[in-house]
């Protein structure tokens, strides 16, 4: 096998429930350098990727021996499920494929030619003859190693060509998205998470993406892939037609005329409403954010917060690219933020917007978000706030380690929000100043991450995507059907039996149709039949009724509700399509009820 060059090991953070990022570039801003991707073209033949030959789908092997509390299937369908989700993204060349499992695997290595999930507990990993050392903390949720195809000495150009995950086995974790621990993470984030490390990607600035780089316990934002990942996606991965269809953001922030390195740019749609992708500046000060959808943006720009303190950052470089290399622990820190006027753009174009924010350090800065949604509530995290369409009476709070006034405002952005007067209470938590608002979210807000703003003295201080707003109805694979339909009745439910058009027990109704009547998409013989017209003829009564094409169904009648017996209505119809009708010839002078049931 042709050598090759490990670049990275995820680094995890002291505090338990840290996520790892590998030492790949945040591509979607690193100037000068080949982003690092899989080669979904060309089979890389001369290095031996882990991938179908034919069809250059990434293989995956998920490890037989699963946490120590666990149990295989349902951690490898949280795994499973994550992995449909990236490859579920409209328009790109996201491919997966499971290959044989790994027999209870003991170590780890990104130099033997197989992506690996494995379960292991904290320790040093990696081949040892190779001098490759694989640091596993017992803090640390998961880790992310990648390989790329480089000779010895030579230069790469960026393609991935091996990629192994870690999962904490001594961890115990959440499997079912309607579990209700709070203290245990959810693995089927902590997979997408560690899945967006192994296509290329580093930790995103945007509070409620699914690469931030801190995890709580319980089911929060990064159960599903936000615009954020999904925009990176469809420039990295791009199918043609995805990329005319989608436009790009580039252009540079500047201080001074001088290029900031670390900036945090965020592109936001929606009149400045909602966050659709975030990145941080190169060392010249150039950014780009590609994959954007047509439609009415503006920027902002905000600087990075100290990387030093208990309390006094929410977003640090040092947070952002955790490799060795520590691209933005000296990103700058002292600008004061701005908000870019609104620009159009357009399928397939590019814009360029040069930010110029003025220098000097922000008056105050919200470094904490509160968690939990009741008024009285303490707690703090560097993690997103999840709300749901028609949920109401919640209250929204975040920290600042500063005396505010009480004529203090804080708002979030967006459309489809109702807010109650601020509260500014101080102290409340290690001498912080909480700031919060009550909040109602209509059942038409539109859903995505949007940002939280605090005004005090003429200043404004954000905390960009920090609130995800999360439709009443998930639909985190991209298909158009209740994910908790496909929750419910398939296991990962992004398997091909749960797409919307698929008709698993083969009784002619489709996964959809299914869910619409409330049957089971599992059992021939659970099906729900809807009655379309009932229409009154000059030869007798018309009844209609939907139907799956080559099946047996059989009209019953009866005078009352609830009185006398149903009585055949003729014989058995075959239906020819996907509805039928049959005549009742009886006279209609009085009210009659139907029901549809089906036929031997």
């Amino acid at each position: 096998m042709t050598s090759r060059r490990k670049i990275g090991l995820g680094l995890g953070g002291a505090l338990a429930f840290w996520l790892s990022v590998t030492e790949a570039a945040v591509s979607r801003s690193e100037s000068g350098s080949a982003p690092l991707k899989w080669n979904f073209d060309t089979y890389l033949s001369d290095f031996q990727p882990d991938q179908n030959p034919s069809t250059r789908a990434i293989r995956f092997h998920l490890g037989t021996t699963v946490s120590t509390s666990g149990v295989q299937s349902n951690e490898w369908n949280a795994v499973r499920a994550a992995f449909g989700q990236w490859q579920a993204i409209p328009g790109t060349k996201i491919q997966f494929e499971e290959a044989a499992p790994r027999t209870a695997p003991t170590t780890v290595s990104a130099l033997d030619g197989h992506n690996d999930i494995a379960w292991l507990s904290k320790g040093t990993y990696g081949d040892a003859g190779l001098n490759e050392k694989i640091s596993f903390g017992s803090g640390t949720i998961a880790l992310t190693v990648l390989s790329l195809d480089a000779e010895p000495g030579s230069a790469t150009s960026g393609a991935i060509v091996e990629s192994d995950i870690l999962i904490n086995r001594d961890l115990m974790y959440l499997t079912d998205i309607d579990g209700s621990s709070a203290n245990s993470p959810f693995l089927e984030s902590v997979a997408l998470h560690e899945i967006g490390h192994l296509l290329g990607l580093n930790h995103s600035p945007v509070g409620a993406a699914t690469l931030w780089w801190y995890q709580g316990g319980g089911i929060g934002p990064a159960a599903g892939l936000s615009g954020d990942e999904t925009a990176w996606a469809r420039s990295t991965y791009a199918l043609p037609a995805t990329l005319s269809a989608t436009g790009t953001v580039k252009g540079t922030v500047k201080v001074g005329g001088a290029g900031v390195l670390g900036a945090m740019v965020f592109a936001e749609r929606g009149n400045g409403g909602i966050v659709e992708s975030g990145t941080v500046t190169a060392a010249d000060g150039s950014f780009r954010l590609p994959g954007l959808p047509p439609g009415t943006y503006r920027l902002r720009v905000q600087p990075l917060d100290p990387n030093s303190g208990n309390d006094a950052f929410l977003v640090r470089g040092f947070d952002l690219d955790v490799s060795d290399a520590r691209v933005y622990s000296n990103g700058s820190t002292t600008f004061v933020g701005l908000v870019d006027a609104d620009f159009s753009l357009g399928a397939g174009a590019v814009v360029e917007r040069n930010l110029a924010p003025a220098a000097g350090s922000p008056a105050f800065r919200i470094t904490e978000m509160r968690v939990g949604l009741g008024r009285g509530d303490r707690q703090s995290a560097d993690q997103p706030v999840g709300l749901v369409q028609g949920q109401s009476n919640v209250w929204v709070g975040v920290y600042i380690p500063s005396v505010l006034p009480a004529n203090t405002v804080m708002k979030i952005t967006g459309d489809g929000l109702e807010f109650g007067a601020t509260d500014v209470v101080r102290p409340s938590l290690r001498q912080l100043t909480l700031v919060q608002i009550p909040v109602t979210v209509k059942t038409d807000a539109s859903p995505g991450m949007r940002s939280v703003q605090v005004t005090a003295n003429g200043f404004t201080a954000w905390a960009s995507g920090f609130v995800d707003i999360r439709a009443a109805s998930m639909d985190f694979n991209f298909d158009g059907l209740d994910d908790g339909f496909q929750r419910h009745f398939f296991h990962p439910f992004t398997r091909p039996e749960a797409a919307p058009e698929a008709d698993p027990d083969g009784d002619g109704f489709t996964n959809r149709r299914e869910a619409s009547r409330g049957s089971d998409p599992t059992n021939s013989a659970s099906h729900g039949y809807q009655i379309v017209s009932v229409r009154l003829t000059g030869s007798g009564t018309t009844v209609t009724w939907e139907s799956a094409a080559g099946r047996k169904y059989q009209l019953w009648s009866r005078e009352a509700l609830g009185v006398g017996n149903w009585v055949k209505v003729g014989g058995a119809v075959v239906a020819g399509g996907v509805t039928v009708s049959t005549v009742d010839p009886r006279p209609t002078e009085q009210i009659r009820l139907y029901r549809v049931q089906d036929a031997p």
